[in-house]
Order: C-alpha cells, then structure tokens, then sequence
C-alpha cells in the first residue's frame, strides 16, 4: 500500500482530475480548478483510506458510567480559586480537597 502522506505523479494526477471534476460539477466559476484542490485532495485521501478514524481510541483518564472523565480532585488546585467561598475575603473553602501532598500522605498510609 502506498504511504498516503507522501505525494506521488499517480495521487497527483487523481487530485487534479477530482479538482477539474469539481469545478466542473461548480458551473466553471472564474477561480478555475485550482481552488478546488483542497478539497479534492481531502476527497481522493478520504477514498484511500476509509477506515480511517474508525479505531476506538482508549481514553486516557477513567470514565464513569455515563462516559464522563473522573479527574482527581488535586486537578483543582490550579483553578484558582479551589472550592468557592461564600463571603468576599475567599477565607472559607466549601470544598474540603487535600493538597497533593496531603493526598500522597494519606495513600502512603
């Protein structure tokens, strides 16, 4: 099977033929064949390789039952503001997380 990144005389000849094809199916507009290379050339590389993107990729953080990510709750700690507050002083943390290092503790014990 020929590589589909790398361009040869044959996928070029197919990319121009799509192209002229288009431009033809278009009504002739003046910007000519060339301005539908793009697309012909996504077309010919969808026609090459039509399985592509049919492979299940494995996600990378855990899901739920509903398929939603579960982060770790340490994730919060970059946002700011962790747990929100209920007076203007940001003095009362209504979400009790632990800090990375007090979660590690708590593992390792």
């Amino acid at each position: 099977m020929d590589n589909p990144v790398q361009d040869s005389p044959q996928k070029e000849a197919r990319i121009l033929a799509k192209a002229k094809e288009l431009w033809i199916a278009d009504g002739k507009p003046g910007c000519g064949p060339e301005a539908y290379r793009e697309n012909a050339s996504e077309l010919i590389g969808m026609e090459n390789n039509p399985d592509a993107g049919q492979i299940p990729v494995a996600s990378s953080v855990p899901l739920d039952a509903n398929g939603q990510p579960i982060e770790p709750a340490w994730i919060e700690e970059n946002l700011g503001n962790p747990g929100g507050s209920m007076n203007e002083l940001d003095d009362k943390q209504e979400v009790p997380f632990a800090t990375r290092k007090e979660e590690k503790d708590a593992l390792n014990n």
